[in-house]
Parts: C-alpha cells; structure tokens; sequence
C-alpha cells in the first residue's frame, strides 16, 4: 500500500453503499415533488396552467402593478359556444380532443410572458402581461376568436365552434385579481347575451350593472324567505266557443320598493344563481292549487288547464318526474290539466334528454306545449319526435303577420303540420283584432292569448271571470277596452 492513499480494505462498503443509495433516493424523492408540484398546477387534459396557476400569476402580476403604476396586465375570459352539444353529439373522447386542439391554438396567440390557462370545462383564462392599453387585449381577441372559427377536425369529423370573451383590465382604481376574473366572467356572459362568437370589454356601465345585479341578487334571496311573490293568470281563450279554458300562470315579485315585478326583471338573475330551482318548484305547487281550487268551486264540462313556463335547469333537475307525481296527487288535479311550457332551445340543445323526459312528462299525465314556437331553429317536422300536445306560435309572428309574407308563410306551415299531427296551435300575443282576423285567416282558428282579451291578472280577478261565467262577457271592460266586446256584439248580430 503506497503512503498516503486510503485503505480500502478498511472502508465500510456496506455503509457507503447505503449513502449513495440515500443519494439516489433523494434524487428520486425531489423528482417526485417537483412532478406532483406540476401536476398541483396544470391540467392533466390539455397540460395547460389550471385555475390555481393563473391565480398566482394574477397575484403576482397585481403586487407588480403596485409597486409600478405603469404597469398593467389584462384578463380575458373564453367559453366556447355550444361545447355541449358537441360534446353530446359526438361523445365525450370527441369533446376532449377538442379542448387540447383549442389549447394549442390558444397558445399561439400569446406572448411569452403571457399565460393561458384551462378553468374547468370548456372554459379558459387569458393572462396578457405588461400591456399598454385596453386595445392590446381586444386584439388578442380577435386573434383567438380568428383561430376558433376556422373548423376542427375530430374523429374523421369536421366540426365548426366558436367562442365568447370578456375583458377586464386593471387599473388604479381595481387591481385586485378576484375581481378582475370576475369583471372578466361578467363581460363574457354579455358577449353570450350579445350574440356569441365575440368579445366584450368590462367598463364602468356594465360595473354599475354588476352592482345593481348583485344588489337584486341578494334581494331575491330575502323575497323567498319573505315569500313576496304571487302568480297572476293570462286566459287563454277558444276562439270557435269564445270561452276561458285555462290560464297562463306569470310570476310576479312585490318589491318592497320598486313595486310589483314582471318575470323578465329578476327570473335570469334567479336562472344564473340557481334560485331558479326553489323559485320554480314554488310556481309549480302554486299553479296546481289553484287551479285546484277553482275545478273545487266551478263546475265545467271542460276542466280548466294551466301553463307553467319551465326552465333549462329544472328540466335537467334530478328528482322532476317524482315531484310531479307528488303533486298531481296532492291536489287531485284530472289529467291533462297541468301543462309545462319548454323552448325550442330545450329540445334543440339537448336532444336526446329532451326526448326522454318529456316522454316521462307525458306519462305522469302532464301535457307539454312549447312556447314561442318559430323563435328557434328547430325543424317542423321534429315535433313528432316528441310527445308536444300544444305549440304556441312566437308573438313576434303573430304582430307582423299582416306585414310580412315570409310570416305569413311560416305561420301557415305551422297550423298545417300542427293539424296533422293532431297538435293544438294557440296564437300568443294577440293584441289588436286585426291580427285576430289574420289568424283566423291563415286558420290559425284554435285558441288564442293576449292583451286583446287579458292582461296577466291576479287570482282573484281570474276567479271573477269565472264567477261571471268564463266567457268573453266576463271580461273587464275597464281594463282592456270596448274593441272586444264591440267585435263580440258585431259576432253576436
């Protein structure tokens, strides 16, 4: 053995092997962290940052802005419009091909700097770093609504899509990064309401409607527990009998201090919230007890119906069939009496469900008639895929019929298929007498409903018409004008 080198023949092999093993295991052991660390902050479908990633880099873009004033960065919030009808077409595996395409795509509209990242579903956040002005992040809008409309090519299939974005960008005055993905989420939803297939940029106008919004949330939810709601009642009339045969059922929501509220005023703030839920349920049982109460109190050969307006959400709620037969059983209402008003959209967006439910519907012996029909986009010849017992032909159809030959048309095309499938047509939103006779002409001769006849009218009213009888006579001449009873008295001669 030279001086001065080790002996090895000393040297414990076994414990160094043990510490290059530790060395090793060490390795592996930070490996694993750092990989778990990724995992914790990009999504596994598309490997984009997740909603815990940008939310650190909006803290930290936010710290910067402060202590920089000049300094701003920009959100941008994406949907894509109409992913669930992709998704149900052509299966789920198609739907997740389709977000990894549109993160790629994402990803070449950004800087470096920027980050794009998936929030859930088919929804993604756009972090735009060190921009100079509100224009910079409206033209990386364009760009991504650019790249989103140029087709898609999933499982041998080409499919077109597109998408709706909202802006937000900070400021002096809203540098906090919650709120900024909030005011983002906000102007998203008014480019949907917009029209889709664009963007919108959140600025003061649609901040004050977001506190006014938020306020109207907070208030509906005291009016449930303070139960300010009533329904009022539309009649309905048969034109050949020129009598009541049921009733449309609005809600109606006594504010405190703004007064009585038609639905439009508060039911998308109660759909965006899910107090459209409960909200609904509780129009539901109101509607079958009273026209429970009426079948109780007057005797006629043609029991009363009633229309309740039925949403998206509590189509898609669990448990809607079981609940109906509940409540048939509960007010004893006869069958048929009860019938539930859906959309085109409805059907158009969730075709096979809808297919199944309202099968359902029909068999717990509760019509279903779709509302606004000729609004949508749904074929005409569709409505035998469905069990519709009633189509109420859109308003916007019946006012301008005497104007436009198209709707003429449409309207024709309407009341003849309706009669071949046995489906009765009733006109909504009759409102003078010669819409009444167009109707009548193109032999839309059924039923009718509208301010010719009625306003929505409390319970009380409605019970008065059918105190004095049901028919035209009964009628408030006070409140709807002497045209009615001048035509009633020309028809009687």
């Amino acid at each position: 053995m030279v001086e001065g080198e080790p002996d090895l023949r000393r040297w414990n092999w076994r414990a160094l092997s043990r510490v290059a093993g530790l060395a090793t295991r060490k390795d592996e052991i930070e490996e694993t962290i750092q990989t778990a660390r990724d995992d914790a902050l990009h999504d596994p479908l598309t490997g984009l940052p997740n909603r815990t990633y940008i939310s650190d880099a909006l803290e930290r873009a936010a710290v910067r802005a402060e202590r920089s004033p000049a300094y701003r960065f920009a959100v941008l919030y994406l949907d894509l419009d109409r992913f669930k009808r992709i998704n149900d077409t052509l299966g789920h595996a198609a739907g997740d091909e389709l977000l990894v395409s549109v993160a790629r795509r994402l990803e070449v509209c950004v800087r470096k700097g920027d980050v794009v990242a998936r929030m859930g579903g088919d929804e993604f956040t756009i972090m735009l770093d060190d921009v100079q002005n509100i224009r910079n992040a409206t033209r990386v809008a364009v760009e991504i609504l650019t790249m989103l409309a140029m087709p898609f090519r999933l499982t041998g299939v080409e499919v077109s899509t597109s998408g709706s974005i909202g802006i937000s960008l900070n400021s002096a005055a809203e540098n906090n990064p919650s709120k900024l993905l909030r005011d983002a989420d906000m102007a998203l939803y008014r480019a949907k309401d917009a029209g889709r297939g664009r963007y919108e940029v959140f600025d003061a106008v649609m901040h004050a409607q977001t506190v006014a919004r938020l306020k109207l949330e907070a208030e509906l939810r005291v009016a449930m527990e303070r139960k300010e709601f009533s329904l009022y009642y539309q009649p309905i009339i048969a034109l050949g009998r020129k009598q009541i045969v049921g009733f449309e059922a609005f809600i109606r929501w006594h504010h405190p201090e703004r007064g009585t509220l038609a639905a439009e005023e508060f039911i998308g703030v109660a759909d965006d919230t899910g107090l459209i839920l409960p909200l609904g349920r509780w129009v539901l049982r109101e509607a079958c007890r009273q026209v429970g109460f009426w079948h109780a109190h007057f005797d006629r050969e043609v029991p009363l119906t009633v229309s309740v307006n039925i949403g998206t959400k509590e189509l898609l709620s669990p448990g809607l069939v079981e609940r109906l037969h509940n409540l048939l059983k509960e007010t004893a209402l006869p069958n048929g009496c009860l019938r539930m008003e859906i959309t085109e959209e409805f059907i158009m967006n969730h075709p096979d469900y809808a297919r199944t439910i309202l099968k359902q519907i029909d068999d717990a012996s509760v019509q279903v008639q779709m509302d606004d029909f000729g609004k949508g986009f749904s074929s005409l010849t569709s409505l035998h895929n469905y069990p519709i017992k009633a189509i109420k032909i859109d308003g916007e159809f019946v006012s301008r019929s005497n104007e436009n030959p198209g709707h003429r048309e449409l309207v024709k095309a309407i009341v003849s298929l309706a009669g071949a499938l046995n489906i009765e047509v009733v006109a909504e939103g009759l409102e003078t007498l010669d819409q009444l006779s167009a109707m009548e002409a193109l032999g839309c001769c059924q039923f009718g409903q509208g301010y010719l006849y009625s306003h929505p009218v409390s319970a009380e009213t409605a019970t008065a018409m059918l105190f004095a009888g049901g028919t035209l006579e009964s009628l408030d001449e006070k409140v709807y004008g002497p045209a009615l009873r001048k035509r009633i008295a020309a028809n009687s001669q």
